[in-house]
């Protein structure tokens, strides 16, 4: 945990982004059912209408990035939209693994979601970001029904608005934390191999009769705004 508040901390947001795509999509992210965000995993402004549902989530995993997409497993948002978050390596300040092992008292109704999801939260962000963990554990214990022994592991992603230049970050939960790890550990090798072979944004895969696509962030936006039906 200290390792990763003095990266954060130590972080400085550029003063103009160098590049805006995303590269070419590895086929190394995580998609399915399993990846879930809960309300009060992240402090985006946009995710605030997130009150009392989980999201299903996936991430594309490109050469120079990733995409978060997320929609409301039930459909009960106001808005019917699902949510999508593209960023540029540039604009990540660090991905990390999240440890939790707690017992959590919580409401037993579609709430659940809500409080599952903001008291693990508070333990990954304790401090750096005024959350407080004691409290939001204590606050659910009064009103909760049911307790449960959560365990396992949070994927961290914490980066820079791209408009606002603020600190944003967003956790995800998957129940098999080997997936998150092996995610983490393609992001960090397809960084390293930017690094020694000097492989541009704009470049697309060597290998023979592999397809690629170079998505631009602003493009990106665009496309992953969908409709829930």
């Amino acid at each position: 945990m200290q390792e990763w508040e003095d990266r954060v901390k130590a972080a400085k947001c550029p003063d103009t982004w160098s590049y805006d795509v995303l590269g070419f999509n590895t086929d190394k992210g995580i998609t399915g059912l399993d990846l879930k965000f809960y309300p009060g995993m992240s402090n985006i402004d946009d995710i605030n209408v997130i009150e009392e549902d989980a999201c299903f989530a996936a991430i594309t995993l490109y050469s120079y990035g990733i995409v978060i997409e997320m929609e409301p497993v039930h459909g009960v948002f106001e808005r019917k939209e699902g949510f999508c978050f593209p960023m540029t390596n540039e604009q990540i300040v660090d991905i990390d693994l999240v440890p939790y092992d707690e017992y959590v008292t919580y409401k037993k109704s579609l709430g659940d979601y809500m409080t599952k999801g903001g008291a693990i939260a508070a333990v990954g962000n304790a401090g750096l970001f005024g959350v407080a963990v004691g409290t939001a554990i204590g606050a659910l214990a009064s009103i909760g029904n049911k307790t449960e022994h959560l365990k396992g592991k949070y994927l961290r992603i914490t980066f820079w608005d791209r408009d606002t230049k603020e600190m944003k970050y967003i956790l995800l939960d998957h129940p098999k934390p080997k997936v998150l790890e092996e995610f983490l550990e393609n992001w960090k090798n397809e960084k390293k191999i930017n690094e020694e072979t000097g492989r541009k944004p704009t470049e697309t895969p060597s290998a023979s009769g592999c397809l690629s696509v170079i998505l631009l962030v602003i493009v990106s936006t665009l496309l992953c705004s969908f409709v829930l039906l």
